[in-house]
C-alpha cells in the first residue's frame, strides 16, 4: 500500500484552531469567531493567510490576517475580524489558511489548513455543510460533470442552464441524477483509498469524509456493521465488489431520501404506474 508523508515539516493546523462563519449578504462576508495558532510553536510575527478559491475555476482571493500573535489575542466580540468576499458570485468557496515565515524571502509556510468548505447561504460554522461544493462553468453541450480536487468534490454545472444553483437543489432534480452523483464519487472514493492515508493533509481527504458519509448512512439501514471494503487485489482492483457495496449505499441513500416518494408525488403518478 502507497503512503505518502509530510516531507515539509509543515505544521497541520486543526479544525479545533478555528472556528468561522458564512455570512450572507452584499457583499459575503467570513467572520473569524476563533482563529489561535499560538499553541501550534509558530513565531508571533509569523504572517497568516486566508485565500479562498472558487470550485471548478482559477479564481482566487487572497487576504492578510494578521500576525499569529496578534490574530491569536483578539478573542472579545468588539475585535472578530471579517473578511469581505466582493466581486464574487460563487456561494461556494475553498479556504486555505497558511502562516508565513517571517523575514523570508522564499514565503516559506510554516503551517497549513486546506481544503476548508465554505458555503453561503446555509446555516451552521465553518462552511463545512456538505460534502459537495458547487460551482458553475461553460461545459458546452454537457449539463454537469464532477471535478475532483485534493480536498473537495465539486458539482460543476453547465453556467448556461437558468439558475443553475437552483435547478441542481430542486427535489425532481436531486431524485433523478444524485444516485448517479453519489454512485461515480463511492466508485472513485474506493479506489483513492488504495493509496492510504496522507500524512500531508491539514483536514480529511475528500475520499475519506465521502466513504466516512457512505458507512453512515448504511448504519441506519439494514448493514449496521457495513465496513468499506477492500477492493484491491494487489494492485488490481475488484469492481464488482466495488460495485456492489457502492450499490447497497446508494440503496440505503435513496431509501433515506425517500426518492421514490418524492419522484412519484412531484411528478402526481399513481401507486400501479411506478
Amino acid at each position: 500500500m502507497k503512503r505518502r508523508v509530510n516531507s515539509t515539516n509543515r505544521v497541520k493546523i486543526k479544525r479545533e484552531c478555528f472556528l468561522l462563519e458564512a455570512v450572507e449578504g452584499e457583499p459575503r462576508k467570513i467572520k473569524i469567531l476563533k482563529l489561535d495558532l499560538l499553541g501550534l510553536g509558530f513565531p508571533e510575527d509569523a504572517q497568516v493567510i486566508f485565500e479562498f478559491s472558487i470550485p471548478g475555476t482559477a479564481r482566487t482571493q487572497r487576504f492578510k490576517i494578521g500576525k499569529v500573535g496578534d490574530v491569536s489575542k483578539k478573542v472579545d466580540d468588539t475585535s472578530k475580524e471579517e473578511i469581505e468576499l466582493r466581486h464574487e458570485q460563487s456561494k461556494s468557496f475553498i479556504l486555505s489558511i497558511k502562516v508565513i515565515a517571517p523575514r523570508d524571502r522564499t514565503r516559506r509556510i510554516l503551517g497549513l489548513a486546506e481544503g476548508i468548505k465554505i458555503q453561503f447561504g446555509k446555516t451552521g460554522k465553518n462552511g463545512s455543510q456538505s460534502l459537495l461544493a458547487f460551482a458553475e462553468k461553460d461545459l458546452g453541450d454537457v449539463l454537469w460533470e464532477l471535478s475532483f480536487d485534493r480536498n473537495v468534490v465539486t458539482l460543476v454545472a453547465n453556467s448556461a442552464v437558468p439558475d443553475a444553483e437552483v435547478f441542481f437543489s430542486l427535489p425532481s432534480t436531486r431524485a433523478l441524477i444524485f444516485p448517479a452523483i453519489l454512485r461515480s464519487i463511492l466508485l472513485r472514493a474506493l479506489y483513492e483509498n488504495h493509496d492510504g492515508e496522507d500524512d500531508d493533509a491539514s483536514v480529511d481527504a475528500w475520499h475519506t469524509q465521502w466513504l466516512n458519509f457512505a458507512k453512515g448512512l448504511c448504519a441506519v439501514e439494514d448493514h449496521p456493521d457495513e465496513e468499506v471494503p477492500e477492493v484491491f487485489n494487489g494492485d488490481t482492483f475488484d469492481f464488482d465488489e466495488a460495485n456492489q457495496w457502492v450499490k447497497t449505499v446508494v440503496e440505503a441513500f435513496c431509501s433515506k431520501c425517500d426518492m421514490r416518494k418524492t419522484f412519484k408525488e412531484i411528478f402526481s403518478i399513481e401507486d400501479d404506474d411506478l
